[in-house]
């Protein structure tokens, strides 16, 4: 996580950035378009997460999605991490860092083209795949920060349509609970393995399943983990649930 959200800043300098943290979170947005846009082979990116929705606080990441030329894929993702460290040393050197994830969940255009022509059966196959799952989520609210030829703008607006479809909303449910199912089983043998290091671990993963299910079951987003926990309590109390906290 320290190699996505940089570094640290002293109280002082935290503070000079609280007191204009939107105008240098939209000025990074600017900076970060100018830094990648340029990459040969790069088609498009979504600008994700709560500064692609419109609802940034003040420890926003940038959230962005690319998307890649079919034929270059590995070497404009090494070019745009290159860029990415430089423009994170750049933030962190002004007093306070702007995390900055790029990369991670990545496209190239005839998988966009394939997901955007899907049919009811070829989603539920391509929401099987990680990149997807969690992209659709992350991408939801999103838009179209570069755009070559139309396909980005259409991607942005593909994830806010089917995040709460009821197909997905359906598959998410049962991914969830499988995944409980499996953190709780892991729990168990490392209990019995006299593993409680292991043991805790899995059950932490165990809770936030049963808190992600519930938020799904909400019409909810997870939105960050990080912030889960308080989320989770204030929503469950607003659905009348407050004693599942």
């Amino acid at each position: 996580m320290e190699d996505v959200l940089g570094g640290r800043a002293d109280s002082i300098q935290f503070q000079a950035f609280l007191d204009d943290w939107e105008a240098i979170l939209a000025r990074r947005v600017d900076e970060a378009l100018t830094t990648f846009r340029d990459v040969e082979g790069l088609h498009g990116l979504v600008l994700a997460g709560s500064v692609g929705r419109g609802d940034p606080w003040p420890l926003s990441d940038l959230d962005l999605l690319p998307i890649y030329g079919d034929d270059a894929l590995d070497s404009v993702a090494a070019e745009i991490d290159r860029r990415r460290r430089i423009l994170l040393a750049r933030w962190i050197a002004e007093g306070w860092w702007t995390g900055l994830d790029i990369g991670r969940l990545r496209f190239t255009r005839s998988e966009v083209e394939r997901v955007l022509e899907a049919d009811e059966a070829m989603r539920r196959e391509v929401l099987g795949e990680d990149r997807w799952y969690y992209s659709l989520d992350k991408g939801y609210g999103g838009r179209a920060l570069f755009d070559v030829d139309g396909l980005t703008t259409a991607l942005a607006a593909w994830f806010t349509a089917h995040r709460f479809s009821p197909q997905v909303v359906a598959f998410r449910l049962a991914r969830e609970r499988q995944e409980l199912h499996v953190a709780v089983q892991q729990c168990d043998e490392a209990v019995h393995a006299r593993d409680p290091l292991t043991g805790t671990m899995q059950l932490r993963e165990a809770v936030k399943w049963v808190q992600t299910w519930h938020l799904e079951q909400w019409g909810h987003r997870d939105n960050s983990l990080g912030r889960l926990g308080t989320r989770f309590a204030v929503l469950a109390k607003a659905h009348g649930t407050a004693p599942l906290a």
